[in-house]
């Protein structure tokens, strides 16, 4: 060799790791390359180290303070500190004042979830591991992208909000379709979560639990109702999921007029509980009251029962529209500003029955708040852009100064 070629020297800066450096003409050195010994990277120290590289890991939101190199944690230890922490948070997010989230405390929790071992965990520990994960991300997401107004921006939270967990990224929808669901393909994909080569699919349950569709959280009207799931009771929490989500408007039965309707989510994964919708009809059944699950089995049996597409809607009278909007008239006067909670939801269900003979669920009757609203808040945008506006006191049109000037220029 020359003694003007650039010379080269490798030095192993740790076991395993041979960093190859050149001379450069001018005087100093340069790093040509890289090069790991075989199997190296299968040990975890190594692994998280480099995962800052990774396009995606950077978008994660449980790692604030970027990759850890600190001691791995038991898995079981950081999904126990999890559960208590969602416990509280739940607490907190069902309060009247809302003040006693801390999410500083939940974002120093979740930043541990980078380094765990997920491989191991038995079936109920992941389970209630991956379902309260998922709902403590969501209301995380919604938190910090806002609720997603339309199809596309759902879609997006579902798929771009991740945290890096055990060294790999996960985002909502790979929680649900690809470990809880099995790595089975979402609704209206083509293609499933993992790929057979993706470490990820080890992590995936065995056998999709259909169930999980009660208890994942996501923000949408239709949804469950969020709560804790543990590993010791995680079975019975999700049949009482199921009989909650059902009882609350996830399934519509009229006996009389013999048509049933669906919720949405129900509507969505069909595919987790029959092959269509009276299959679905007869497998929820097993989770409703003996005496509801048995006239609907009747009703199967003879074809006689039909299904509505009306989902979570229901036909509003004019007199049960005019008597809802009295209630609210005098609910906001008493509470200003204020939304009504889920009992005085309750007890409007059941005067609108009395007085009406109108039937639906609390949900329904909320949708319909949110409509009033959504039209309320359309008409006054109608009437501010248009300047003008109407004077109760004297039953007059109003119109300001700046309009009128208008007219006059």
């Amino acid at each position: 060799m020359e003694e003007d070629e650039p010379k080269e020297w490798v030095a192993q800066v740790e076991l395993g790791v041979l960093i190859t450096f050149i001379s450069l003409p001018q005087g100093g050195n340069d790093l040509k390359r890289i090069r790991f010994s075989e199997n190296l990277l299968e040990d975890g120290n190594h692994l998280y180290r480099f995962l800052d590289n990774d396009p995606f890991v950077s978008e994660c939101l449980n790692i604030p303070r970027g990759i850890t190199e600190a001691k791995p944690n038991p898995i079981i230890e950081i999904a126990s500190r999890l559960r208590l922490l969602s416990y509280a948070i739940f607490e907190a997010y069902t309060s009247e004042d809302g003040k006693h989230v801390d999410l500083l405390k939940y974002l120093r929790t979740v930043d541990k979830l980078q380094r765990v071992e997920v491989h191991d965990m038995l079936r109920e520990e992941k389970l209630a591991f991956f379902i309260n994960l998922y709902n403590i991300m969501a209301i995380h997401a919604i938190l910090v992208w806002v609720h997603p107004a339309g199809a596309l921006e759902r879609r997006r939270l579902l798929g771009d909000f991740r945290y890096v967990v055990g060294g790999s990224n996960y985002s909502l929808s790979a929680i649900q379709n690809g470990i809880l669901g099995g790595n089975q393909r979402p609704p209206y994909n083509f293609m499933k979560p993992f790929a057979a080569k993706d470490k990820c699919s080890q992590v995936a349950l065995s056998y999709p639990e259909p169930l999980i569709h009660f208890a994942l959280v996501s923000g949408n009207q239709s949804g469950p109702v969020l709560r804790c799931y543990s590993p010791g009771n995680i079975d019975k929490e999700l049949m009482e999921a199921v009989s909650n989500f059902l009882g609350n408007g996830g399934v519509i039965i009229d006996f009389e007029a013999k048509v049933a309707s669906l919720s949405k989510i129900l509507q969505w994964f069909n595919i987790d509980f029959g092959k269509n919708e009276l299959e679905v009809m007869k497998h929820i059944s097993n989770y409703l009251e003996p005496t509801v699950s048995k006239a609907l089995l009747e009703l199967l049996s003879n074809s006689q029962l039909k299904m509505s597409r009306k989902g979570k809607n229901c036909s509003w009278s004019e007199p049960a529209t005019e008597e809802f909007l009295q209630l609210l008239v005098e609910y906001t006067t008493d509470n200003v500003g204020g939304i009504p909670p889920t009992p005085v939801y309750t007890q409007w269900v059941g005067i609108l029955r009395a007085k009406h003979n109108h039937i639906c669920t609390v949900d329904q009757m909320r949708t319909k708040y949110q409509r009033f609203r959504r039209d309320y808040g359309l008409m006054r945008a109608i009437k501010n852009e248009s300047g003008l506006g109407w004077g109760e006191e004297k039953q007059e049109v109003q119109c300001p100064d700046w309009k009128w000037e208008q007219y006059y220029d």
